[in-house]
Protein backbone atom coordinates (compact mmCIF):
# COMPACT_ATOMS: atom_id res chain seq x y z
CA UNK A 1 0.00 0.00 0.00
CA UNK A 2 1.76 3.42 -0.95
CA UNK A 3 2.18 6.17 1.73
CA UNK A 4 -0.95 8.34 0.75
CA UNK A 5 -3.36 5.08 1.22
CA UNK A 6 -1.66 4.58 5.04
CA UNK A 7 -2.00 8.27 5.57
CA UNK A 8 -5.63 7.98 5.26
CA UNK A 9 -6.54 5.15 7.16
CA UNK A 10 -4.47 6.75 10.39
CA UNK A 11 -6.43 10.21 9.79
CA UNK A 12 -9.40 8.16 11.21
CA UNK A 13 -7.73 8.79 14.84
CA UNK A 14 -4.55 10.87 14.88
CA UNK A 15 -4.01 14.25 13.17
CA UNK A 16 -0.72 14.60 11.12
CA UNK A 17 0.20 17.94 12.25
CA UNK A 18 1.66 20.35 8.90
CA UNK A 19 3.86 22.23 11.49
CA UNK A 20 7.38 21.34 12.97
CA UNK A 21 6.14 23.00 16.52
CA UNK A 22 2.08 21.38 16.94
CA UNK A 23 3.26 18.03 17.43
CA UNK A 24 3.73 15.69 20.29
CA UNK A 25 5.10 12.02 18.44
CA UNK A 26 8.66 12.14 16.47
CA UNK A 27 9.44 8.92 15.05
CA UNK A 28 12.84 8.40 13.83
CA UNK A 29 13.37 5.29 11.88
CA UNK A 30 17.03 5.54 10.83
CA UNK A 31 17.90 1.89 8.98
CA UNK A 32 14.68 0.20 9.65
CA UNK A 33 12.03 -0.47 6.53
CA UNK A 34 9.08 0.37 8.64
CA UNK A 35 7.28 0.08 12.00
CA UNK A 36 3.66 0.30 13.07
CA UNK A 37 1.97 2.91 15.24
CA UNK A 38 -1.26 1.54 17.52
CA UNK A 39 -3.81 2.37 20.15
CA UNK A 40 -5.01 0.99 22.54
CA UNK A 41 -8.59 2.64 21.78
CA UNK A 42 -10.84 -0.26 21.29
CA UNK A 43 -12.93 2.18 18.74
CA UNK A 44 -9.98 2.38 16.78
CA UNK A 45 -9.66 -0.36 14.17
CA UNK A 46 -6.66 1.86 11.57
CA UNK A 47 -2.78 1.53 12.09
CA UNK A 48 -0.75 3.44 10.79
CA UNK A 49 2.90 1.93 8.87
CA UNK A 50 5.40 4.57 9.01
CA UNK A 51 8.62 3.87 6.49
CA UNK A 52 10.34 7.50 7.53
CA UNK A 53 10.92 9.43 9.70
CA UNK A 54 7.68 11.60 10.91
CA UNK A 55 6.02 14.09 13.27
CA UNK A 56 2.61 13.60 14.65
CA UNK A 57 0.25 14.96 16.70
CA UNK A 58 -2.07 12.71 18.34
CA UNK A 59 -4.87 13.11 19.89
CA UNK A 60 -5.23 11.93 23.81
CA UNK A 61 -8.08 12.67 25.10
CA UNK A 62 -9.46 9.68 25.40
CA UNK A 63 -6.30 7.51 25.23
CA UNK A 64 -3.17 8.38 26.45
CA UNK A 65 -1.53 4.57 25.49
CA UNK A 66 -0.34 3.47 22.51
CA UNK A 67 2.82 1.04 21.03
CA UNK A 68 5.01 0.74 18.00
CA UNK A 69 5.34 -2.55 16.52
CA UNK A 70 8.96 -2.98 15.03
CA UNK A 71 10.40 -7.08 14.72
CA UNK A 72 7.11 -8.57 15.82
CA UNK A 73 7.74 -7.12 19.75
CA UNK A 74 5.61 -4.39 21.06
CA UNK A 75 6.87 -1.23 22.53
CA UNK A 76 4.42 0.75 24.37
CA UNK A 77 4.26 4.72 24.66
CA UNK A 78 2.45 7.04 27.11
CA UNK A 79 1.28 10.50 25.36
CA UNK A 80 -0.61 13.64 26.22
CA UNK A 81 -1.68 16.60 24.26
CA UNK A 82 1.50 18.41 25.88
CA UNK A 83 4.22 15.93 25.34
CA UNK A 84 7.01 16.07 23.02
CA UNK A 85 8.36 12.81 23.02
CA UNK A 86 11.17 11.57 20.29
CA UNK A 87 11.20 7.48 19.65
CA UNK A 88 14.57 6.21 17.86
CA UNK A 89 13.77 3.11 15.95
CA UNK A 90 16.78 1.70 15.75
CA UNK A 91 17.42 -2.34 14.01
CA UNK A 92 17.28 -4.27 17.00
CA UNK A 93 15.20 -1.99 19.70
CA UNK A 94 13.49 1.04 20.12
CA UNK A 95 14.73 4.34 22.41
CA UNK A 96 12.82 6.87 24.14
CA UNK A 97 14.08 10.75 24.28
CA UNK A 98 11.71 13.92 26.19
CA UNK A 99 9.19 14.07 28.26
CA UNK A 100 7.36 11.01 30.74
CA UNK A 101 10.58 8.41 29.42
CA UNK A 102 10.89 7.36 32.69
CA UNK A 103 7.49 6.14 32.72
CA UNK A 104 7.49 4.79 29.16
CA UNK A 105 10.72 2.60 30.25
CA UNK A 106 8.42 2.01 33.18
CA UNK A 107 5.10 0.56 31.29
CA UNK A 108 7.13 -0.94 29.29
CA UNK A 109 8.50 -3.50 31.69
CA UNK A 110 5.21 -2.95 33.55
CA UNK A 111 2.93 -4.85 30.27
CA UNK A 112 5.81 -7.33 29.80
CA UNK A 113 5.42 -8.23 33.77
CA UNK A 114 1.52 -8.22 32.98
CA UNK A 115 2.09 -11.16 30.45
CA UNK A 116 4.21 -13.14 32.38
CA UNK A 117 2.44 -12.56 36.12
CA UNK A 118 -0.91 -10.69 35.98
CA UNK A 119 -2.77 -11.76 32.58
CA UNK A 120 -2.42 -15.39 33.91
CA UNK A 121 -4.20 -14.41 37.32
CA UNK A 122 -7.10 -12.48 35.01
CA UNK A 123 -7.70 -15.59 32.99
CA UNK A 124 -7.75 -17.95 35.98
CA UNK A 125 -11.50 -17.22 36.79
CA UNK A 126 -13.36 -20.07 35.57
CA UNK A 127 -11.27 -22.00 38.36
CA UNK A 128 -12.99 -20.50 40.92
CA UNK A 129 -16.46 -20.91 42.04
CA UNK A 130 -17.36 -17.89 43.92
CA UNK A 131 -16.41 -14.36 43.49
CA UNK A 132 -15.01 -14.00 46.92
CA UNK A 133 -12.33 -16.44 45.89
CA UNK A 134 -11.50 -14.56 43.00
CA UNK A 135 -11.46 -11.19 44.95
CA UNK A 136 -9.16 -12.40 47.29
CA UNK A 137 -6.25 -14.35 44.88
CA UNK A 138 -6.82 -10.76 42.62
CA UNK A 139 -6.50 -8.33 45.82
CA UNK A 140 -3.46 -10.05 47.17
CA UNK A 141 -1.40 -9.89 44.17
CA UNK A 142 -2.21 -6.15 43.61
CA UNK A 143 -1.38 -5.53 46.76
CA UNK A 144 2.05 -7.48 47.17
CA UNK A 145 3.33 -8.86 43.77
CA UNK A 146 2.20 -6.04 41.87
CA UNK A 147 2.95 -3.40 44.19
CA UNK A 148 5.98 -4.86 44.51
CA UNK A 149 7.14 -4.54 41.15
CA UNK A 150 5.62 -1.09 41.18
CA UNK A 151 7.53 0.50 44.37
CA UNK A 152 11.09 -1.49 43.52
CA UNK A 153 10.95 -0.77 40.16
CA UNK A 154 14.69 0.88 39.10
CA UNK A 155 12.62 4.05 37.68
CA UNK A 156 9.90 4.17 40.34
CA UNK A 157 12.24 7.80 42.09
CA UNK A 158 11.77 9.24 38.32
CA UNK A 159 8.27 8.75 38.31
CA UNK A 160 6.39 12.17 38.45
CA UNK A 161 2.99 12.36 40.53
CA UNK A 162 0.77 12.57 37.53
CA UNK A 163 2.40 9.12 36.24
CA UNK A 164 1.99 7.45 39.54
CA UNK A 165 -1.62 8.63 39.35
CA UNK A 166 -2.20 7.40 36.09
CA UNK A 167 -0.59 4.26 36.88
CA UNK A 168 -2.70 3.48 39.93
CA UNK A 169 -6.05 4.39 38.38
CA UNK A 170 -4.71 2.03 35.42
CA UNK A 171 -4.77 -1.10 37.87
CA UNK A 172 -7.74 0.03 39.41
CA UNK A 173 -9.39 -0.34 36.15
CA UNK A 174 -7.82 -3.83 36.16
CA UNK A 175 -9.51 -4.84 38.93
CA UNK A 176 -12.93 -3.38 38.29
CA UNK A 177 -12.90 -4.97 35.23
CA UNK A 178 -11.57 -8.36 36.40
CA UNK A 179 -14.43 -8.43 39.11
CA UNK A 180 -17.39 -7.45 36.73
CA UNK A 181 -15.68 -9.74 34.08
CA UNK A 182 -15.95 -13.17 36.15
CA UNK A 183 -19.16 -11.66 37.79
CA UNK A 184 -20.89 -11.46 33.86
CA UNK A 185 -19.14 -14.79 32.27
CA UNK A 186 -19.79 -16.67 35.63
CA UNK A 187 -23.95 -15.31 35.54
CA UNK A 188 -24.27 -16.19 31.49
CA UNK A 189 -22.40 -19.84 31.84
CA UNK A 190 -25.39 -21.75 31.97
CA UNK A 191 -26.55 -20.94 28.33
CA UNK A 192 -30.00 -22.25 28.98
CA UNK A 193 -30.51 -21.17 32.27
CA UNK A 194 -28.70 -18.11 32.25
CA UNK A 195 -32.01 -15.72 32.42
CA UNK A 196 -33.38 -16.91 35.61
CA UNK A 197 -29.87 -16.93 36.93
CA UNK A 198 -29.22 -13.50 36.48
CA UNK A 199 -31.66 -12.88 39.27
CA UNK A 200 -28.99 -13.93 41.71
CA UNK A 201 -25.65 -12.54 40.74
CA UNK A 202 -23.79 -10.70 43.48
CA UNK A 203 -23.06 -7.42 42.52
CA UNK A 204 -21.92 -6.24 46.41
CA UNK A 205 -18.11 -5.51 44.88
CA UNK A 206 -19.33 -3.26 41.94
CA UNK A 207 -20.29 -0.30 43.56
CA UNK A 208 -22.39 1.73 41.71
CA UNK A 209 -21.42 5.14 42.59
CA UNK A 210 -17.81 3.87 41.74
CA UNK A 211 -19.07 3.22 38.24
CA UNK A 212 -21.13 6.63 38.10
CA UNK A 213 -17.61 8.90 38.66
CA UNK A 214 -15.60 6.62 36.53
CA UNK A 215 -16.81 8.91 33.77
CA UNK A 216 -14.85 11.52 34.85
CA UNK A 217 -11.87 9.06 34.40
CA UNK A 218 -11.76 10.33 30.54
CA UNK A 219 -8.24 9.04 29.79
CA UNK A 220 -9.32 5.64 30.00
CA UNK A 221 -12.80 5.88 28.04
CA UNK A 222 -11.06 4.44 24.65
CA UNK A 223 -9.35 1.22 26.55
CA UNK A 224 -10.76 -1.91 26.50
CA UNK A 225 -10.40 -2.71 29.70
CA UNK A 226 -12.53 0.44 30.76
CA UNK A 227 -15.06 -0.11 28.17
CA UNK A 228 -15.81 -3.92 29.36
CA UNK A 229 -15.71 -2.63 32.98
CA UNK A 230 -18.66 -0.66 31.78
CA UNK A 231 -20.53 -3.05 30.08
CA UNK A 232 -20.63 -5.56 32.49
CA UNK A 233 -21.28 -3.36 35.38
CA UNK A 234 -24.40 -1.65 33.39
CA UNK A 235 -25.91 -5.51 32.76
CA UNK A 236 -25.19 -6.80 35.97
CA UNK A 237 -26.60 -3.52 37.84
CA UNK A 238 -29.71 -3.07 35.82
CA UNK A 239 -29.97 -7.09 36.06
CA UNK A 240 -30.09 -6.84 39.93
CA UNK A 241 -31.85 -4.35 40.34
CA UNK A 242 -35.47 -5.20 37.34
CA UNK A 243 -38.37 -4.80 39.11
CA UNK A 244 -39.63 -8.16 37.65
CA UNK A 245 -38.00 -11.70 38.08
CA UNK A 246 -36.53 -12.73 34.46
CA UNK A 247 -37.48 -16.30 33.95
CA UNK A 248 -37.70 -16.69 30.89
CA UNK A 249 -37.15 -15.33 26.75
CA UNK A 250 -40.37 -12.82 26.93
CA UNK A 251 -38.49 -11.34 30.45
CA UNK A 252 -35.20 -10.99 29.07
CA UNK A 253 -37.07 -9.18 25.60
CA UNK A 254 -38.53 -6.71 27.92
CA UNK A 255 -35.13 -6.41 29.92
CA UNK A 256 -33.09 -6.06 27.12
CA UNK A 257 -35.28 -3.20 25.80
CA UNK A 258 -34.91 -1.57 29.64
CA UNK A 259 -30.77 -2.06 28.55
CA UNK A 260 -31.03 -0.11 25.46
CA UNK A 261 -33.38 2.57 27.30
CA UNK A 262 -31.14 3.18 30.32
CA UNK A 263 -28.37 2.76 28.36
CA UNK A 264 -29.27 6.08 26.27
CA UNK A 265 -30.57 7.74 28.97
CA UNK A 266 -28.11 7.26 31.52
CA UNK A 267 -24.32 6.81 30.25
CA UNK A 268 -22.49 9.14 27.93
CA UNK A 269 -22.89 8.55 24.07
CA UNK A 270 -19.37 7.87 23.74
CA UNK A 271 -19.98 4.17 24.98
CA UNK A 272 -22.58 3.06 23.30
CA UNK A 273 -21.33 1.69 19.84
CA UNK A 274 -19.44 -0.95 22.22
CA UNK A 275 -22.03 -1.62 24.74
CA UNK A 276 -24.69 -2.46 21.75
CA UNK A 277 -22.05 -4.25 20.11
CA UNK A 278 -20.57 -6.26 22.98
CA UNK A 279 -24.85 -6.99 23.79
CA UNK A 280 -25.63 -8.36 20.62
CA UNK A 281 -22.42 -10.68 20.59
CA UNK A 282 -23.26 -12.22 23.46
CA UNK A 283 -27.27 -12.25 23.62
CA UNK A 284 -27.96 -11.90 19.56
CA UNK A 285 -29.64 -15.70 19.63
CA UNK A 286 -32.11 -14.92 22.42
CA UNK A 287 -33.81 -11.88 21.09
CA UNK A 288 -36.58 -11.73 19.54
CA UNK A 289 -37.76 -9.88 16.08
CA UNK A 290 -39.22 -6.69 18.16
CA UNK A 291 -36.56 -6.56 20.15
CA UNK A 292 -34.07 -6.00 17.62
CA UNK A 293 -36.52 -3.96 15.55
CA UNK A 294 -36.29 -1.60 18.98
CA UNK A 295 -32.38 -1.36 18.84
CA UNK A 296 -32.18 -0.41 15.46
CA UNK A 297 -34.17 1.92 15.52
CA UNK A 298 -32.88 3.09 18.75
CA UNK A 299 -29.38 3.62 16.87
CA UNK A 300 -31.08 5.62 14.27
CA UNK A 301 -32.62 7.83 16.58
CA UNK A 302 -29.04 8.17 18.74
CA UNK A 303 -27.45 9.50 14.97
CA UNK A 304 -25.18 5.71 15.41
CA UNK A 305 -22.36 5.62 12.43
CA UNK A 306 -23.73 4.02 9.35
CA UNK A 307 -20.74 1.44 9.37
CA UNK A 308 -21.57 0.15 13.00
CA UNK A 309 -25.24 0.22 12.40
CA UNK A 310 -24.18 -2.18 9.40
CA UNK A 311 -21.63 -4.24 11.77
CA UNK A 312 -24.32 -4.71 14.69
CA UNK A 313 -26.93 -5.48 12.28
CA UNK A 314 -24.63 -8.50 10.42
CA UNK A 315 -23.67 -9.63 14.06
CA UNK A 316 -27.47 -9.70 14.42
CA UNK A 317 -28.33 -11.24 11.49
CA UNK A 318 -25.72 -14.23 11.66
CA UNK A 319 -27.06 -15.34 14.89
CA UNK A 320 -31.11 -14.42 15.21
CA UNK A 321 -32.86 -17.60 15.72
CA UNK A 322 -36.44 -17.20 15.52
CA UNK A 323 -38.12 -19.14 18.28
CA UNK A 324 -41.31 -20.17 19.63
CA UNK A 325 -41.57 -17.24 21.42
CA UNK A 326 -41.18 -14.59 18.80
CA UNK A 327 -44.35 -13.01 17.74
CA UNK A 328 -46.23 -13.63 14.25
CA UNK A 329 -48.89 -12.19 12.72
CA UNK A 330 -49.10 -13.53 9.04
CA UNK A 331 -46.96 -12.06 6.76
CA UNK A 332 -47.62 -8.42 7.48
CA UNK A 333 -48.53 -6.90 10.93
CA UNK A 334 -47.34 -5.24 14.04
CA UNK A 335 -45.39 -6.84 16.32
CA UNK A 336 -45.68 -5.39 19.64
CA UNK A 337 -45.12 -7.08 23.11
CA UNK A 338 -45.40 -4.61 25.98
CA UNK A 339 -48.88 -4.72 28.11
CA UNK A 340 -51.95 -2.78 26.39
CA UNK A 341 -55.62 -3.18 27.74
CA UNK A 342 -58.54 -2.00 25.57
CA UNK A 343 -61.65 0.80 27.17
CA UNK A 344 -63.74 -2.71 28.06
CA UNK A 345 -60.36 -4.18 29.94
CA UNK A 346 -59.56 -6.78 27.72
CA UNK A 347 -56.05 -7.62 26.85
CA UNK A 348 -55.24 -6.54 23.27
CA UNK A 349 -52.32 -5.87 21.27
CA UNK A 350 -51.66 -3.92 18.70
CA UNK A 351 -51.85 -6.00 15.92
CA UNK A 352 -55.48 -5.73 15.28
CA UNK A 353 -54.43 -2.52 13.42
CA UNK A 354 -52.10 -4.41 10.95
CA UNK A 355 -52.16 -2.89 7.27
CA UNK A 356 -53.03 1.27 8.59
CA UNK A 357 -51.13 3.98 9.32
CA UNK A 358 -50.46 4.69 13.61
CA UNK A 359 -50.43 8.11 14.88
CA UNK A 360 -49.78 6.75 18.56
CA UNK A 361 -50.32 9.42 20.99
CA UNK A 362 -48.60 8.56 24.46
CA UNK A 363 -50.35 10.81 27.80
CA UNK A 364 -51.59 10.81 30.91
CA UNK A 365 -54.14 12.36 32.63
CA UNK A 366 -52.17 14.31 34.81
CA UNK A 367 -50.08 15.51 31.89
CA UNK A 368 -50.92 19.53 31.22
CA UNK A 369 -48.87 19.31 27.74
CA UNK A 370 -50.73 16.20 26.64
CA UNK A 371 -53.92 17.73 27.40
CA UNK A 372 -52.80 21.24 25.14
CA UNK A 373 -52.32 18.70 22.26
CA UNK A 374 -55.30 17.34 22.76
CA UNK A 375 -57.54 20.34 19.96
CA UNK A 376 -54.31 20.16 17.92
CA UNK A 377 -55.10 16.58 17.56
CA UNK A 378 -58.60 16.72 16.71
CA UNK A 379 -57.95 19.73 14.12
CA UNK A 380 -55.55 17.27 12.27
CA UNK A 381 -57.81 14.19 12.03
CA UNK A 382 -60.26 16.82 10.48
CA UNK A 383 -57.90 17.43 7.59
CA UNK A 384 -57.60 14.09 5.96
CA UNK A 385 -60.70 12.82 3.66
CA UNK A 386 -62.88 9.94 4.90
CA UNK A 387 -60.90 7.84 2.10
CA UNK A 388 -57.56 8.46 3.70
CA UNK A 389 -58.89 7.77 7.56
CA UNK A 390 -59.83 4.46 6.56
CA UNK A 391 -55.93 3.89 6.29
CA UNK A 392 -54.98 5.77 9.40
CA UNK A 393 -55.29 5.19 12.81
CA UNK A 394 -55.29 8.07 15.86
CA UNK A 395 -54.08 5.55 18.74
CA UNK A 396 -54.08 6.85 22.48
CA UNK A 397 -52.24 5.16 25.14
CA UNK A 398 -52.27 6.53 28.30
CA UNK A 399 -49.71 5.40 31.11
CA UNK A 400 -51.98 6.23 33.71
CA UNK A 401 -51.52 4.31 37.03
CA UNK A 402 -55.25 5.06 38.42
CA UNK A 403 -57.72 3.62 35.67
CA UNK A 404 -60.61 5.98 37.22
CA UNK A 405 -58.41 9.03 36.09
CA UNK A 406 -57.98 7.82 32.66
CA UNK A 407 -61.84 6.88 32.02
CA UNK A 408 -62.56 10.45 33.89
CA UNK A 409 -60.18 12.10 31.42
CA UNK A 410 -61.44 10.50 28.22
CA UNK A 411 -65.20 11.46 29.33
CA UNK A 412 -64.31 15.16 29.72
CA UNK A 413 -61.71 15.84 27.20
CA UNK A 414 -64.51 14.28 24.76
CA UNK A 415 -61.43 12.56 22.43
CA UNK A 416 -62.74 10.45 19.68
CA UNK A 417 -60.37 7.76 18.34
CA UNK A 418 -58.65 4.24 19.43
CA UNK A 419 -57.97 4.17 23.54
CA UNK A 420 -55.84 1.96 25.42
CA UNK A 421 -54.28 1.78 29.01
CA UNK A 422 -50.75 0.92 29.10
CA UNK A 423 -49.77 1.17 33.25
CA UNK A 424 -46.38 2.68 34.04
CA UNK A 425 -46.27 0.53 36.53
CA UNK A 426 -46.48 -2.45 34.13
CA UNK A 427 -42.99 -3.76 34.03
CA UNK A 428 -43.74 -4.26 29.99
CA UNK A 429 -45.70 -1.10 29.17
CA UNK A 430 -45.70 0.61 26.31
CA UNK A 431 -43.55 3.62 27.99
CA UNK A 432 -40.81 1.18 28.64
CA UNK A 433 -41.02 -0.59 25.38
CA UNK A 434 -41.21 2.78 23.44
CA UNK A 435 -38.19 4.22 25.69
CA UNK A 436 -40.44 7.18 26.68
CA UNK A 437 -38.34 9.32 28.85
CA UNK A 438 -41.33 12.32 28.74
CA UNK A 439 -44.95 12.86 27.74
CA UNK A 440 -46.59 13.97 25.38
CA UNK A 441 -44.59 11.59 22.75
CA UNK A 442 -46.01 10.52 19.64
CA UNK A 443 -45.07 7.77 17.45
CA UNK A 444 -45.91 6.50 14.18
CA UNK A 445 -45.79 3.10 12.90
CA UNK A 446 -46.38 2.66 9.36
CA UNK A 447 -48.46 -0.51 7.25
CA UNK A 448 -46.25 -2.83 8.09
CA UNK A 449 -45.87 -2.58 11.24
CA UNK A 450 -42.23 -1.06 11.68
CA UNK A 451 -42.09 1.62 13.96
CA UNK A 452 -40.71 4.83 11.68
CA UNK A 453 -40.42 7.50 13.82
CA UNK A 454 -40.28 6.63 17.55
CA UNK A 455 -40.46 10.83 18.41
CA UNK A 456 -42.92 11.95 15.77
CA UNK A 457 -44.27 15.74 15.47
CA UNK A 458 -46.75 16.84 17.81
CA UNK A 459 -50.28 17.32 16.26
CA UNK A 460 -49.77 21.26 16.89
CA UNK A 461 -46.81 20.57 14.17
CA UNK A 462 -48.29 21.65 10.70
CA UNK A 463 -45.39 19.26 9.50
CA UNK A 464 -47.11 16.04 11.38
CA UNK A 465 -50.22 16.00 8.54
CA UNK A 466 -47.76 15.95 5.60
CA UNK A 467 -44.98 13.15 7.31
CA UNK A 468 -48.78 11.08 7.91
CA UNK A 469 -49.96 11.93 3.97
CA UNK A 470 -46.55 10.46 2.30
CA UNK A 471 -47.27 7.44 4.02
CA UNK A 472 -50.73 6.80 3.37
CA UNK A 473 -50.10 7.12 -0.92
Amino acid sequence: MNRFCWTLIFLCFFYISLSQENYNLKININDSQSVILDSFSTLDSSSLRINQDTILNVSCVKNNLFYIEHNSKKYYLFLTKDTKLDVIVNLNDVVFQGEHTSFIYFLNDYFNFHQVSFKPILDSFSLYQTIDEFEILLYDFINNELFYFFQNHIRFQDLTDQSKAYFQTLIKYEYLNSLSTFLFEKSILDSKGFISSLNDVNIDLLEFATFEKSFNDTSYHDMAIFQNYIFNTLFLTLASKYNKKLQDFDDFQMFSIHFFNYMINHIPSHFFTYCVQKYVEKFAVFLQKNTINHLLLLMKEQKFDKNDIININNILDSNYIPNQETIVVDDVGIQNDFYIEDVDGKQVSLNMFKGKVLYIDIWASWCGPCRKQFPYSKDLKSRFSKKQLKKLKFIYISIDNDYSKWRESMLKLNLKGNHFISPASQSNSAGTYFGVSSIPRYIIIDKTGEIIENNAKRPSDNGIFFDLVKLLN
